[in-house]
């Protein structure tokens, strides 16, 4: 490059507000332009007196000497350049829908489980001799699909169930659960997960996700409330739900 580069590149260098390829060409070229060497380490001493609160005065540097000073804004700002151009999308992506994303999120939203259905949830209530193809079976196959984190799928197989047999509680609270997944944290979810009371192991389900519901809503007390109330055993969603009240302490 033999275009001196100007002011705002040179004090933008330091920063690594300059693209990879353009922060080379600066680098390449200071470190053979003694003017623009000495310009860039003046910027760089100014710099650094500015963080530390020191008075600094104008060095007069041979290029030479910036090679040390700007050698680790070099390691930094290319670094941070290159975190950023080569960062795997899934760190700047939503999560995916096993935690609920919707503009109805709470500050409290954090905290509400990313943990989805066990395995051993599935063959507990559903044993392993269910036949294929009977509304066990497929009750069965959808809530297999929540396990699995195939939301959407679990949500339309258990919306025929549920048409088909609306008192179907079983039905009801699965569907619950997979919307909440699938980020619906609306009054219709919350109807359903609270179709079964807090006892037996349905019931305690539905109300383990429908207190992290009324939590991702912002219903702070009444996800207490909820959360409490599965508190007194001590099994699966007890546990959880002790911890959870916990860090609501601390939050």
């Amino acid at each position: 490059m033999i275009e001196h580069p100007g002011i705002e590149e040179l004090m933008a260098y330091p920063l690594g507000e300059l693209t990879v390829e353009r922060s080379r060409q600066v680098w390449q070229h200071c470190s053979g332009c003694a003017e623009c060497g000495n310009e860039l380490a003046a910027i760089i001493l100014v710099r650094s007196a500015a963080v530390t609160d020191e008075p600094a005065e104008r060095p007069a540097w041979n290029w030479k000497y910036l090679v040390i000073a700007a050698s680790i804004i070099v390691v930094v700002g290319l670094g941070f350049l290159f975190s950023r151009t080569l960062r795997d999308p899934a760190d700047t992506e939503a999560p995916r829908l096993n935690v609920p994303a919707t503009s109805a999120q709470s500050e409290y939203a954090a905290l509400a489980t990313r943990e989805t259905l066990p395995q051993s949830h599935v063959d507990f209530r559903f044993g392993t001799a269910v036949l294929a193809g009977t509304n066990q079976g497929r009750v069965r196959d959808a809530v297999q699909a929540i396990v699995d984190e195939r939301f959407e799928q679990a949500e339309q197989a258990l919306e025929v169930l549920l048409r088909a047999n609306p008192s179907d509680r079983e039905v009801s609270v699965h569907l619950g659960v997979a919307r909440y997944f699938r980020g619906d944290l609306s009054g219709g979810t919350e109807t359903l997960l609270r179709s079964e009371r807090p006892v037996g192991s349905l019931g305690r389900t539905g109300y383990w996700y429908l207190g992290n519901l009324l939590l991702a809503r912002g219903e702070i007390e009444e996800a207490r409330l909820v959360l409490e109330s599965l508190t007194g055993a001590d099994d699966r969603w007890g546990r959880r739900a002790t911890a959870l009240l916990q860090q609501l302490e601390r939050f």
